[in-house]
């Protein structure tokens, strides 16, 4: 562990001097601004909830977010509301994700390193906390890599990478991505019960963003997830019952 510690300072260290001497930092999605403070509010209505191949909510539940950055530094808030009664939850927020740490944006490139703290307040799931390193770069097509490290309940890994091409028409922006993501032994033991090292989940998406006025735009995207191995997919039986593909939308404004 402590030699994880180690590791996890150095590439504090390696990010921080990067954001400071301005390093760019990806996102079509995030706020233009840059320098000073700049933020994103969103509202996403979604028809399920699906989080790394873990089915949450097989029914529509709203996510809004709250996410300010001051020079570098940055803190956001997500919660999850039931909208159905599918969990015995319905007009509850059953989760709410507490983000902080350093990152820069701009159009060509990203790059942050976040604390999140996952607390479930109406149900048995236990709260859990991660480190994580996200990075992206390129425009139009764009490639990105998220590392998590769960150190509180599985103390493990999960891995991402994806490709995207971001097609702007306008007003109008057209995004599809394709993702693919890795866990190691102790993540899938704690949420999956297989104690093995694997590729974990594949996903695809097309997203659609017409911007209404400057900084505010309407959102809508279609989603489709798989798991990986047979193994892990028959973990799964008993507690899935969403579908693979799925829909969500929203309002979302950048400043």
């Amino acid at each position: 562990m402590s030699r994880m510690l180690r590791i996890s300072t150095v590439v504090l260290i390696g990010i921080f001097s990067c954001i400071r001497t301005g390093t760019p930092a990806f996102s079509l999605e995030e706020e233009t601004g840059t320098s000073g403070l700049s933020g994103r509010l969103e509202i996403d209505f979604a028809s399920q909830y699906i989080w790394r191949g873990l089915e949450y909510n097989r029914q529509a539940v709203v996510q809004p977010l709250v996410r300010l950055n001051d020079s570098g530094f940055e803190v956001e808030v997500r919660g999850n509301l039931d909208l159905t009664g599918s969990n015995h939850e319905r007009g509850k927020f059953t989760e709410w994700n507490y983000r902080g740490g350093l990152a820069k944006r701009t159009q060509d490139a990203a790059a942050g390193l976040f604390y999140t703290y996952y607390d479930f307040p109406e149900n048995s799931r236990s709260k859990t906390q991660e480190l994580s390193l996200e990075l992206a770069y390129g425009f139009p097509t764009y490639i990105g890599t998220e590392l998590y490290w769960d150190f509180d309940q599985a103390d493990g890994f999960y891995w991402k990478t994806s490709l995207g091409y971001v097609w702007e028409i306008g007003i109008l922006s057209i995004i599809p991505e394709v993702g693919i993501g890795f866990a190691t032994k102790n993540y899938q033991k704690y949420y999956f019960g297989i104690n093995q090292n694997s590729w974990l989940d594949v996903d695809a998406s097309i997203k659609l963003e017409l911007e209404i006025v400057s900084g505010l735009s309407l959102m809508a995207e279609g989603l489709y997830y798989e798991l990986m191995r047979s193994n892990q997919r028959d973990s799964q039986k008993d507690i899935a019952r969403g579908e693979h593909f799925w829909a969500q939308g929203g309002l979302v404004l950048r400043f």
